[in-house]
């Protein structure tokens, strides 16, 4: 089961601020604000538990934006996808299949 507020920890000690959130029993969303003295958080990270299973995306925090699913997360890996979206120079905009596989990342 991947553990968000570790996540979360990976994240701050980056210099990452982040809030994590749970709406429900099955829905955890960590937000993640790009750089410090941003305004708002720009970055959303859900990780949805169904039937046993894991789904998780990373993208920008804007329900009108396509989130990029993270293949075979793990605590890392999902803080790598965080970073890499937030560090975009338009956070605001989704990270692209091709940023993440240059960053080693996979798709």
């Amino acid at each position: 089961m991947l553990d968000m507020e570790l996540v979360a920890r990976i994240l701050r000690r980056a210099g990452v601020q982040c809030l994590l959130h749970a709406p429900d029993d099955r829905t955890t969303v960590l937000l993640a604000e790009p750089r410090p003295g941003d305004s708002g958080f720009a970055v959303r990270a859900t990780l949805v538990r169904e039937r046993g299973r894991e789904h998780l995306s990373v993208g920008p925090n804007d329900t009108r934006r396509a989130a990029l699913p993270v293949p075979k997360p793990d605590e890392r890996r999902v803080a790598a996808f965080v970073l890499a979206q937030a560090l975009r120079v338009e956070p605001g905009e989704p990270v692209t299949a091709d940023e993440v596989r240059a960053l080693g990342l996979g798709c």
